[in-house]
């Protein structure tokens, strides 16, 4: 049962820090990229995305893991609910968020309801997607975003954790 409970915990920490801002930008130039991403960072999400990754542990071993996004923008794109779904062989997940835009800033909250754990969200627009920070009891990691139009990498570090970071590419549809 701890091994069932460890392995349930840190795929919460992965899938949630990984899905929490895989944000898609609005096909352009990449001059114009990072003015229209601080406008509406959120634009082009709406729909279902699919992806796999890997999760690194510091014991050297790694996972796979498999997650499914549906994203809902609102209030002229400046508002996303998001609906996370992610799993290992081991373990499985749920997410709910609600993130706001507000002049290249991103702020939120999230819930896990299979395990009721919840926490915080920060983050800001960068000329090559975002830089998220996510906090709560238990975790604690820094997000870098890279996207195009139909694809998103994620790269995570954790800080004092058993997995020392993920990396999650996803596509729409």
């Amino acid at each position: 049962m701890i091994n069932f409970y460890r392995t349930t915990i840190r795929l919460l920490f992965s899938c949630f820090l990984g899905a929490v801002f895989w944000i898609t930008p609005n096909a352009m130039s990449s001059g114009d990229k990072l003015s229209a991403q601080a406008v509406q960072p959120f634009a082009g999400l709406v729909g279902r995305w699919v992806g796999e990754g890997r999760l690194g542990y510091s014991s050297g071993q790694n996972e796979k893991i498999r997650c499914r996004l549906t994203y809902f923008v609102k209030e002229a794109g400046h508002k996303l609910k998001q609906n996370i779904r992610c799993g290992t062989s081991g373990a499985k997940i749920e997410i709910k968020s609600d993130i706001l835009h507000d002049q290249g800033t991103l702020t939120g909250t999230w819930r896990e309801t299979t395990y009721d754990m919840k926490g915080s969200l920060r983050g800001r627009v960068t000329p090559e997607g975002f830089v998220v920070f996510v906090k709560s009891e238990r975790i604690d990691a820094i997000m870098q975003i890279s996207q195009n139009a139909k694809r998103q990498i994620v790269e995570i570090q954790f800080r004092g954790s058993e997995i020392i970071g993920m990396t999650l590419g996803l596509r729409k549809g």
